[in-house]
C-alpha cells in the first residue's frame, strides 16, 4: 500500500472520528436551537435531529440530559428522538431508570416503551422499577413500557401479575389495566384472564373498569367469562354487578338466566343510577329480556326518577320491537 493511500485512509479515520466525537456537542445544539424564537430556526434544528438513528450513539447521553429540561415538550421531543434511535439507546436509558431524578426516570420509561421489543434488555431494571419505585407514576409508566416491549407478556408476565395484584396504590392498579388493554386488543396471547383479576379488587372503580375492558374487548374476553360469573355472585355493590351482568351476557348470551335475576333486582335498587342502568341493559338484551317486561313496565310508570321511567320505557319498546 503506497504511502498517499495509508495518509488518505488516516485523514479519513481521523475526520470520522472527529464527527463522530463532535455528534454529542452538535446534538446539545441543535436542542438549544429548538428554544430559540424564530420558528424557521426551531424547523430547522428539530429536521436535523429527526436524522438521528440507530447509529447516533454519541446523542443518546445528551438526549437523556435532555429529560431534565423544564418544558415538557423538550422532554417530549428527547423521548421521542431516542425512540428513533432504538436499541442503541437502551443500555443508557435502562441505566436511566436509577436516577434520582424523577423526570429522567419517567422519560425514561416512556422512551423505552417507544422503542417497543428492541427494548427487551431493559426488562429487568423495569422490572425493579415497577416492584421498588417509590413513585407512583413511576411505577405506572414501567409497567406500560414493559407491556410494549413484550405484548404477549412471555417474559413480563411477573412484574406486571405483580403490579396489578400486589401494588398498593389504586392508581398503578388502574394504569397495568389501561396497559393490558391497549395490548390485548391486537395480542394473540390470553391476557382476558389477568384482566379479570381486577374484579377481586378492593377498589370499586377498578372492578367496573376491569368489567368495561373486558366487554370492549369482545370475543377476546372468552376466557375471563368464569371469573365474570363468580364475580356476579359474590359482588355486594350493585353498579358493579350490573356492569358485570351486562358483560357477561354480551361475551355469553347463554349466561343470560345468571344475570337476569342480577338485573332484575336491580330494577329495585335504591340508588337511581343503578335501576336506569339495569332498565339499559335489558333493553340492549331485546327479546331474550322478555322475562323483564313486567318489571319494567312497572319501573315505566310507578319509579320516582323520571330518567329511569324513560330508560324503562325505552327498554319495552326495543323489547318488544324484537319480538
Amino acid at each position: 500500500m503506497n504511502t498517499r493511500l495509508i495518509l488518505a485512509l488516516s485523514l479519513l479515520f481521523f475526520a470520522c472520528a472527529t464527527v463522530r466525537a463532535q455528534d454529542a456537542e452538535e446534538v446539545r445544539k441543535l436542542l438549544a436551537q429548538l428554544k430559540v424564537k424564530d420558528i424557521s430556526d426551531r424547523q430547522a434544528a428539530l429536521r436535523e435531529l429527526q436524522k438521528l438513528g440507530p447509529k447516533s450513539a454519541d446523542a443518546v447521553k445528551p438526549l437523556i440530559e435532555a429529560f431534565q429540561d423544564k418544558d415538557p415538550e423538550m422532554r417530549q421531543i428527547a423521548a421521542n428522538l431516542l425512540g428513533n434511535i432504538g436499541k442503541t439507546a437502551v443500555p443508557e436509558l435502562a441505566e436511566a431508570l436509577q436516577s434520582k431524578d424523577q423526570l429522567v426516570r419517567r422519560q425514561a420509561c416512556i422512551a423505552l416503551a417507544k422503542i417497543g421489543p428492541d427494548a427487551a434488555s431493559a426488562m429487568n431494571a423495569l422490572g425493579v422499577a415497577v416492584q421498588s419505585d417509590k413513585d407512583k407514576e413511576i411505577r405506572s409508566f414501567a409497567v406500560a413500557a414493559l407491556v410494549k416491549i413484550d405484548p404477549t407478556l412471555k417474559t413480563a408476565h411477573a412484574f406486571v401479575k405483580d403490579a396489578f395484584l400486589k401494588d398498593t396504590d389504586k392508581d398503578v392498579r388502574l394504569a397495568v389495566l389501561f396497559a393490558l388493554e391497549g395490548v390485548a386488543s391486537k395480542s394473540e396471547a390470553p391476557l382476558a384472564a389477568l384482566i379479570a383479576g381486577g374484579l377481586q379488587d378492593k377498589e370499586k372503580n377498578i372492578r367496573i373498569a376491569a368489567a368495561a375492558i373486558l366487554g370492549r374487548l369482545g370475543d377476546k374476553a372468552g376466557d375471563a367469562v368464569p371469573a365474570l360469573e363468580a364475580a356476579l355472585q359474590a359482588e355486594k355493590d350493585a353498579e358493579v354487578r350490573i356492569s358485570v351482568a351486562q358483560v357477561l351476557v354480551e361475551l355469553n348470551p347463554a349466561k343470560l338466566p345468571k344475570a337476569m335475576p342480577v338485573l332484575l333486582i336491580s330494577l329495585k335498587d335504591p340508588n337511581a343510577d343503578v335501576r336506569r342502568g339495569a332498565a339499559y341493559i335489558l333493553g340492549q338484551i331485546g327479546s331474550a329480556a322478555k322475562e323483564a317486561i313486567p318489571a319494567l313496565t312497572e319501573a315505566s310508570t310507578k319509579d320516582a326518577s323520571g330518567e329511569v321511567r324513560q330508560a324503562a320505557t325505552k327498554a319495552l319498546e326495543k323489547i318488544r320491537a324484537k319480538q
